[in-house]
């Protein structure tokens, strides 16, 4: 039996996630390829499970190796695996399993599957130095990506989902992004590649990653929000209109309530950002009297995927200077650290 490298998380607590050599490798069984990983990104909900804020949706089946996001090299494949070959670079869906006999299954809303396990939380996922996925949840990554710019094609894939598919922007609708963390920035360029003028708010702790969008990613408005009314600003920029679209990627409260003040009457607010707080407001009665529509982005979808794919594919998405930090796989306390201090953009680990 060969044993390979990885970070696991065995139980609850800091203490129960552990960088481990001595995990069995696995194999390609039937319909699966396997992938030797050559990227593995941090996610923010990473940082979450490290400290247990995430246990309240019971997703997480341990002993599990972590890590939803990565890149790398199929080098074997399952009997019945027809569109891919050994040597092919691929990304990779996070639903690993759905039931395939929902509505939701029927029209592919895997992630809306009441039986889905994902992976790297109801199974091994990439932070490892190989991951076994289901030939149908494989995307071959563009040429002229690299294995580190394609690691994050996950959460591309949710702002690509919240923007492109649960919303409906034109060119030339005002939008604000709330929050410059990787979905924000993502989503902020999705969104100016689709035509919009992009405002993107943050506070002044997160002024590096706000000029980054301004300077690097060509986002066309940064607003501290600490420093700068945002209603005052937004009106100013609308003539008094407000904005057609509010994309909330910070999980923040304050920010869902204040997106509800600046959209305009029968806007759309869309829920990307994830919080598991209680918000109190009257919301019939802004919902009435504006003629808002709500949504929410629940991970991804393969059409979000394909999408996303093209977008990278044609370089209308900087995904290369979003990678801000690569760490070798031993070093994930490190890039958790970076992550959780908002030190980075995105944190690659390399097994």
């Amino acid at each position: 039996m060969s044993f390979m490298k990885g970070i696991v998380k065995e139980k609850f607590g800091v203490n129960g996630t552990i960088y481990r050599e001595d995990i069995p490798e696995p194999n390609a069984q039937y319909g699966q390829v396997k992938i030797k990983v050559h990227a593995s990104s941090i996610c923010g909900s990473d940082v979450h499970v490290l400290y247990d804020n995430m246990q309240v949706d019971n997703r997480y089946r341990m002993p599990v190796i972590l890590g939803h996001e990565g890149s790398g090299e199929i080098v074997e494949v399952g009997e019945g695996v027809k569109n891919y070959k050994v040597g092919d670079r691929v990304v990779a869906e996070t639903t690993y399993e759905s039931c395939m006999q929902c509505e939701n299954c029927y029209e592919s809303y895997f992630n809306c599957c009441e039986k889905r396990v994902g992976l790297g939380s109801g199974i091994g996922g990439f932070f490892a130095e190989y991951v076994v996925v289901p030939e149908r949840s494989v995307h071959k990554i563009p040429d002229n990506l690299s294995y580190e710019a394609a690691a994050p094609t996950e959460p591309l894939a949710c702002a690509v989902h919240g923007v492109l598919n649960q919303s409906k922007v034109q060119p030339g609708n005002v939008v604000i992004v709330s929050g410059p963390g990787p979905i924000g920035l993502y989503a902020s360029q999705v969104a100016k590649a689709s035509g919009c003028v992009v405002v993107l708010t943050g506070r002044t702790s997160s002024q590096k990653r706000m000029n980054f969008a301004k300077d690097i990613l060509g986002i066309q408005h940064t607003v501290d929000i600490k420093k700068t009314d945002l209603k005052e600003y937004i009106m100013d920029l609308t003539d008094g209109r407000g904005c057609d679209a509010y994309y909330e990627c910070a999980g923040s409260v304050q920010a869902i309530k204040t997106g509800f003040d600046v959209l305009k009457k029968r806007g759309q607010m869309i829920l990307i950002g994830v919080s598991l707080d209680m918000i109190e407001m009257t919301l019939g009665k802004i919902m009435y009297s504006k003629e808002l529509t709500l949504r929410g982005v629940k991970s991804t979808t393969p059409e979000a995927w394909d999408k996303a794919l093209r977008l990278l594919r044609y370089g209308l998405i900087d995904a290369e200077s979003m990678i801000s930090h690569v760490l070798p796989l031993k070093e994930w306390k490190k890039g958790y650290e970076l992550a959780r201090q908002h030190e980075s953009i995105k944190v690659v680990l390399k097994p």
